[in-house]
């Protein structure tokens, strides 16, 4: 297939995101930017029959602890079904890479965000999400440097 191709300015996504998802027999079956920094990818796998998106968006943050460090924000939605902890490996490793770490976050019940009433977006109740930094630098202490978790 003939992708779709968007160029997003500065976005720091794994450049080899499209090929990490047909290596895993899923199909980017369009491309839109999302927002100023992000890139939104219309997902199937390859029977068509299980659909999906991945959006991948970068900012800084006013309110993080350097409000000058960049962030990736990567999520994955099923239309049927809650995404896998694969496909959570699948969205790291298609966006972040294999050197950048990426945080899943368990926010307080108030805190959490419905994507219709922020972004005018549909609410999606399938939908996983990772952040991470741009740089790829750890964003919390290295929590296994004296043995296991």
């Amino acid at each position: 297939m003939t992708h779709p191709t968007m160029v997003v300015p500065a976005l720091a996504m794994n450049t080899g995101c499209v090929k990490i998802l047909e290596q895993a027999h899923i199909e980017v079956i369009g491309i839109r930017r999302q927002g100023p920094m992000g890139v939104l990818m219309a997902l199937a796998n390859h029977t068509l029959e299980v659909r999906g998106s991945l959006i991948a968006t970068q900012s800084n943050h006013p309110y993080a602890a350097d409000p000058n460090t960049e962030w990736l924000h990567a999520s994955l939605a099923w239309q049927t079904q809650m995404p896998s902890y694969e496909d959570l490996q699948l969205l790291h490793r298609a966006v972040f890479g294999r050197r950048r770490y990426a945080y899943q976050v368990f926010a307080p019940a108030e805190k959490h965000i419905d994507g219709s009433t922020r972004d005018n977006l549909p609410a999606h109740e399938f939908a996983l999400h990772l952040w991470g930094r741009v740089d790829g630098k750890p964003a919390l202490p290295e929590f296994g440097m004296f043995g296991h978790i």
